[in-house]
């Protein structure tokens, strides 16, 4: 099986100001609609003035995804939500997959609509998968919401406080570039370095 999602693609689903209701393969029944330096230890600065890439580093990105990536580009999704990408600098096992494999990291204010849905992607066990003990909440969601059972789980959610982190990948095959459930590993543990800098005031 191969995901590809294309960098504008991504951008308009995945990093919207809210969580809207989606259908097909978009993912466990809905999803989101739409700098701090790191020091020279590698470790991130220890405060976050609101750009998703002082959360991570590129190498904790690259050590956790098992690839070489790039340094992670701040840039703003629909209604200007601060994203970090970071990309692969080898190509996928997949010839056919042209675009980079990517890790997308936003982080979003949790508004009373965003609770709700994200309460809805949780009760899906079907698809999605509750994580214990991660933020206030947290849920790693289906690649699929029009299977039975669930393929792989490339996108994970926590709450924090008034706010929420997503983490996204893209652009892989499996098995070829990962082995079933590793990507699933990768997002949870990109979000688990990731939260405790994200609850930093």
């Amino acid at each position: 099986m191969n995901k590809r999602t294309g960098t504008a693609v991504a951008v308009a689903m995945l990093w919207a100001t809210a969580l809207v209701a989606c259908s097909d393969d978009s993912g466990g029944g809905a999803t989101p609609s739409d700098t701090a330096a790191p020091d020279e230890s590698g470790a991130p600065a220890g405060s976050w003035d609101g750009e998703p890439c002082a959360l991570l580093t590129t190498e904790v990105v690259s050590d956790t995804v098992g690839k070489p990536m790039t340094d992670g580009v701040p840039d703003r999704g629909e209604g200007s939500v601060p994203i970090c990408r970071w990309e692969s600098t080898v190509p996928s096992a997949n010839p056919d997959i042209e675009d980079p494999f990517y890790v997308q990291l936003a982080i979003l204010p949790l508004t009373d609509a965003d609770a709700t849905t994200l309460q809805q992607i949780a009760d899906d066990l079907e698809h999605n998968k509750v994580i214990e003990g991660l933020g206030d909440s947290a849920v790693v969601q289906c690649a699929f919401s029009s299977t039975d059972g669930c393929p792989w789980r490339d996108k994970v959610y926590v709450t924090v406080g008034d706010r929420y982190l997503v983490v996204d990948v893209g652009n892989f095959s499996s098995p070829g570039d990962f082995e079933d459930g590793q990507v699933e590993q990768i997002v949870i543990a990109l979000a688990t370095a990731a939260t405790p800098y994200a609850a930093t005031p």
